[in-house]
């Protein structure tokens, strides 16, 4: 917004608002993708033994702010492992009024999440949940080497599912370390490079 007065032109700019990176630690090397983190975001390792969707909803609440929301665990088609607990369509009902407070753009980093029809209709639900716009991926997440990548190649905002999504918050962890990340998100774990 730029202002005006008379004696003096003045900009103002809104406040950034940094992302929040919520890491399960039951992935390979969670500290490996901690330590990578963008010194703008705040990072958040979740706790193995608690329900990690309480978790994630208890840092949302004290946020007075939206921000984005990057969530690394290991995934399948429409679910995602966090803490003790998994999120996907067989949970998502009793985890409504916690799903209703992520505010935000979601952005899921799990292997497979958005896959086939049980992925899609998780996104639709939890878009429905939450109101906010969700990216994940079709593919495995993770490295290379195992046939991984960190790109989220499905978007559901507006209520609508696309195959190519408008471009979605970068993850806040440095390009190097998600190059050498010497594994992937799948829940059977892969050989670490």
């Amino acid at each position: 917004m730029l202002t005006h007065n008379s004696s003096s032109m003045s900009v103002s700019y809104a406040p950034v608002i940094p992302p929040i990176l919520f890491i399960d630690p039951n992935i390979d090397q969670p500290h490996y993708l901690v330590v990578g983190a963008s010194p703008k975001a705040e990072v958040i390792l979740l706790d193995p033994g608690q329900d990690g969707i309480e978790q994630i909803t208890k840092v949302l609440q004290q946020r007075t702010n939206s921000p984005d929301i990057h969530i690394i665990a290991h995934g399948a088609p429409g679910c995602l492992y966090l803490g003790n607990s998994e999120l996907s369509l067989d949970t998502l009902a009793n985890y409504e009024m916690q799903l209703k407070k992520w505010q935000g753009q979601i952005c899921l980093y799990g292997c497979h999440v958005a896959a086939g029809d049980t992925g899609t209709e998780f996104l639709k639900k939890l878009y429905h949940l939450t109101q906010s716009s969700i990216y994940a991926s079709t593919t495995k997440i993770g490295h290379a080497c195992f046939g991984g990548n960190w790109h989220l190649d499905v978007q559901i905002g507006a209520g609508t599912l696309t195959d190519s999504p408008n471009p979605y918050p970068s993850l806040p962890i440095s390009p190097v370390t998600l190059a050498t990340y010497p594994s992937t998100l799948k829940k059977s774990h892969d050989v670490p490079l």
